[in-house]
């Protein structure tokens, strides 16, 4: 991964434009993609989204008239399995009425292995917003694993620059 990292930042110097893919995520707890079940042989029991290095999510909130609040949060897999924030959790979106579209660049770490993990432990109701246990991740299973699919970015410019994603 470190391979990737340095690799990533000299192509970047360049006047590079990524063939980005943008990824439209509803977040609210109606949405039949966090379903557990879809009666699906090989289903993980939580949503999965394929996609590259670079790819752009457009997490989508509830408008605030639907009432519905949550703060989206990066974690590890463990507090993903858990629904649980841990120290190093990050905070990547707030779902608190005044942002309905917040786009979020998909950049994976060494410590991802190929995946990154997205959970929210809010309630869904504004005075449970900050809660770091369970809430809507335990309740509706608001969560997703965003796997990186092992294909090449080409990063194109003044040079071309291709990087392979391994795990």
């Amino acid at each position: 991964m470190v391979r990737f990292s340095v690799l990533l930042a000299v192509c970047s110097v360049f006047s590079a434009r990524a063939h980005r893919v943008h990824h439209d995520v509803y977040w609210n707890s109606s949405n039949p993609v966090f379903e557990p079940f879809d009666n699906a042989i090989d289903s993980p029991g939580y949503y999965e989204l394929s996609a590259r290095p670079l790819d752009i999510v457009k997490f989508h909130c509830p408008r605030r008239k639907a009432k519905e609040f949550s703060l989206i949060y990066k974690v590890s897999f463990e507090e993903f399995q858990r629904c649980s924030l841990g120290a190093d959790a990050q905070l990547v979106v707030s779902c608190d009425g005044e942002h309905h579209i917040v786009r979020y660049t998909l950049v994976p770490g060494q410590a991802d292995q190929g995946q990154i993990y997205f959970i929210t432990t809010s309630s869904g109701k504004k005075e449970g917003l900050y809660d770091r246990r369970l809430g809507l991740c335990n309740e509706k299973n608001m969560r997703m694993a965003v796997i990186f699919d092992g294909k090449e970015l080409t990063l194109t410019g003044e040079r071309t620059c291709k990087i392979t994603i391994e795990s």
